[in-house]
């Protein structure tokens, strides 16, 4: 099976975040949307992935993805040049799928449950191909599908006025090589694309079997600032705190990761750090010292070693928004702060 991920959209609904990068490349917890999507599916068996890039995408992800190599896969890249629609990206990666299964992502979407389960679930079918579902309040923003008395998926309506049910359907699926000659047979919607939605309905309606799998996890689309800060708070209360050092006459609170600075990493005079003295200037690289009384309030603090931080090249340590991890004062004298030993002392 291979894997596509879409991500030619421009994120006009983001603006003005979109401006200066694609909304894939916004940072979730520290780290880019679309690493998410690739690395679950590299969790799920997935080493053959495609991505769809647009005409403001293309530059800046292929910069940023390069050959997938660094995900532990092969990424090749797969232009759309205008934003038609979802069936329309299927089409446009025709050459790449070469006939096989694949599974499909939305690169702006961030799902809590394992991509494999639904690779399992096709796997486990007959020529079928399984979609996600997500019971959701206000079905009518999303598509919707409709299930009958055995479970399986017998219509799919487009943001319907009346909707059929509450199950929406999520940015997340496994299909087989046919949905590609059902794209080609979708007409244009009412908003002018070629929905994927109306592809997946004349697979039903050919008698191709299409399966739901329900998740149980949140699921977030992130094409709107609201939803963005969601997936970020989502994220993040997934995290475990981590120190990497000793703690002097101070108390730590909550999810804070605290770890080694690499060799030749900068600080840069705006870490994040509040309240506190000279958090990392004057110290050597890898000696780094955080000091005062509160440490990282309000934000989460990643050195630039950390799986969600950068590269060397970057400043040694991130914060994202976080509500929960803090250092406070201790009452004994002397240093406080946390004192963080090079690796392997």
């Amino acid at each position: 099976m291979k894997g596509l991920i879409l991500a030619g959209g421009s994120g006009t609904r983001l603006r003005p975040f979109t401006y200066s990068q694609p909304k894939h490349l916004l940072p979730v917890g520290g780290k880019p949307i679309i690493d998410y999507g690739i690395e679950a599916l590299a969790a799920a068996g997935i080493r053959e992935i495609g991505v769809v890039v647009g005409v403001e995408t293309d530059g800046p992800l292929r910069q940023h993805l390069a050959d997938g190599s660094r995900y532990g896969v092969e990424i090749d890249y797969v232009f759309q040049p205008k934003p038609r629609g979802l069936a329309h990206a299927v089409m446009c990666a025709e050459q790449f799928l070469a006939g096989e299964p694949f599974f499909m992502f939305l690169g702006d979407n961030l799902l809590q449950d394992p991509l494999a389960d639904i690779v399992r679930a096709f796997n486990n079918t007959e020529r079928g191909s399984v979609i996600a579902l997500k019971e959701v309040p206000n079905p009518s923003d999303y598509g919707v599908a409709q299930l009958d008395e055995r479970g399986a998926v017998v219509r799919l309506v487009e943001k319907p006025t009346h909707p059929p049910s509450s199950l929406a359907v999520v940015g997340a699926y496994a299909f087989v090589p046919e949905i590609v000659d059902a794209c080609k047979k979708v007409l244009p919607s009412n908003r002018g694309e070629l929905e994927i939605t109306d592809a997946i309905q004349l697979l039903i309606d050919d008698d191709r079997p299409v399966f739901p799998h329900r998740l149980r996890g949140w699921w977030k689309d992130t094409g709107k600032a609201e939803h963005l800060l969601q997936a970020n708070q989502c994220v993040l209360d997934e995290l475990k705190g981590t120190v990497e050092g000793e703690a002097e006459n101070c108390e730590l609170s909550g999810a804070v990761y605290i770890a080694w600075r690499p060799p030749g990493a900068v600080c840069g005079a705006r870490t994040g750090v509040r309240g506190a003295r000279r958090a990392c200037s004057g110290q050597p690289p890898g000696a780094l010292r955080l000091v005062g009384r509160r440490f990282a309030r309000g934000g989460l603090l990643y050195p630039a070693q950390h799986p969600h931080g950068g590269g060397a090249s970057e400043p040694a340590v991130r914060t994202v928004p976080f509500h929960r991890g803090q250092v406070r004062k201790g009452r004994g004298k002397g240093p406080r702060g946390v004192r963080i030993p090079p690796p392997g002392r």
